[in-house]
């Protein structure tokens, strides 16, 4: 068992060391694998040393798990020669794409129009959005599940997709294009930033709102002062994290400094991956009726009702599909999210252009998603985005020839 354990590891070195030789380690693609790193397989050597947290599996799924993991990682290998391919191919040719937006007078109606549906939105929901009550000071002795969940706000799982990748997407123009405001620039600035912080909080992601603080403080803010923004970025998370934690077990026993600490580490570099052990451990057990298999395996998990549990996007599939079948998927989708990083870094670093470098943060948020959910939420979480950022440009084009906006 323990040299199943060890297997994936010895292929995670063999893939940095290719993508350091490559110069992929700075990739957009990199909140994938290092989502998969530190969140996924770390769990396979915590039961295998006798981690006794969540559903315990025994040694043939662990041993399993490490089997997957290793698939998965002979796939990311393969993967980094696909995006070094698909990268020189985008430095060294020229393609109309590469042009980017032409009309950012256009863009930026566009943009405030999108802030403003998202601030009503919010306004019209204050009441029944958990953190805005929580600022209020109010439902504080109640526990209760997140909107997302529990569906107990319309169209709130709709909302969350254009605050955590479209709403980021447009701050990074705004923040990156020079003067993107002709009137009133900086103070118009800060009030869009407020409002994205605003959006991504409520949509009660922490694992998102701490990505996208990680992404700008590696991609769009130019400071030799990083190591303290990534201080200052971890300390928001442990903050909000905590304030999270007391909301949602309101009623429930108090975290002391140990267990709360204990509570953020399991979470890191465990909960996720016991996740993909779970789905193993049951994956011959037939699934009780309406019950989806991110909520069957919470229960299995937590012993109790009124949570999911999601993890990597192929763990559903094992419960449902042959290993050949997940496999395929899982190559096929490694290569797919490769081939797609090595295209933005390719337009990005040749062309510089901050619309490049927005479409980047879907790329990095989209490999996050990989790591810890199901196919269909990067589907819809991601490709979703990516297929609306590409009909804003093509409708950049058409104004553009129209000349319905003047240019920036």
């Amino acid at each position: 068992m323990f040299f199943y354990s060890f297997a994936p590891w010895v292929l995670f070195l063999i893939f940095v060391y290719i993508a350091y030789k490559k110069d992929l380690l700075k990739s957009f693609s990199g909140a994938f694998y290092v989502t998969v790193t530190f969140m996924i397989l770390p769990a396979g050597l915590f039961y295998a040393f006798g981690g006794e947290r969540y559903y315990v599996p025994n040694e043939d799924s662990i041993k399993w798990f490490s089997i997957y993991m290793s698939i998965l990682y002979v796939a990311m290998i393969a993967g980094l020669f696909v995006q070094y391919k698909v990268k020189q191919i985008f430095l060294e040719r020229d393609f109309k794409l590469s042009e980017g937006f032409q009309n950012y007078t256009y863009i930026k109606w566009i943009s405030v129009i999108v802030f403003s549906v998202c601030f009503i939105y919010v306004i019209s929901f204050a009441d029944k959005i958990p953190l805005i009550q929580l600022v209020l000071g109010k439902t504080l002795q109640n526990s209760f599940s997140r909107p997302d969940v529990a569906g107990g706000i319309p169209f709130f799982y709709t909302f969350t997709i254009v605050a955590n990748t479209v709403i980021p997407f447009f701050l990074i123009l705004m923040l990156s294009k020079k003067n993107f405001f002709k009137v009133n620039n900086r103070t118009l600035l800060i009030v869009f930033t407020l409002m994205a912080v605003i959006f991504t909080s409520v949509a009660l992601n922490k694992n998102t709102l701490f990505l996208i603080i990680i992404f700008f403080i590696l991609y769009v803010i130019k400071s030799r002062k990083r190591f303290v923004y990534l201080f200052s970025a971890g300390f928001v998370f442990v903050v909000y994290y905590f304030a999270t934690k007391v909301f949602f077990n309101a009623g429930e026993n108090p975290y002391s400094a140990f267990t709360f600490v204990e509570s953020i580490l399991k979470r890191i570099f465990v909960t996720q991956g016991a996740g993909l052990t779970t789905r193993i451990e049951f994956e011959d057990r037939p699934l009780p009726d309406d019950t989806s298999i991110k909520r069957y395996i919470f229960e299995r998990m937590y012993g109790k009702e009124g949570g999911s549990a999601p993890t990597i996007f192929f763990g559903d599939n094992i419960m449902t599909e042959s290993l050949l079948v997940t496999a395929v998927l899982i190559v096929a989708v490694t290569l797919f999210f490769f081939a797609l990083a090595g295209m933005t870094d390719g337009l990005y670093q040749k062309s510089r252009k901050v619309e490049f470098l927005a479409f980047g943060y879907v790329v990095f948020y989209g490999g996050h998603l990989l790591g810890i959910s199901e196919v269909q939420s990067f589907g819809l979480r991601t490709l979703l985005p990516i297929a609306l950022i590409a009909a804003l440009y093509l409708t950049d084009k058409l104004v553009d020839k129209t000349q319905l906006f003047n240019k920036n």
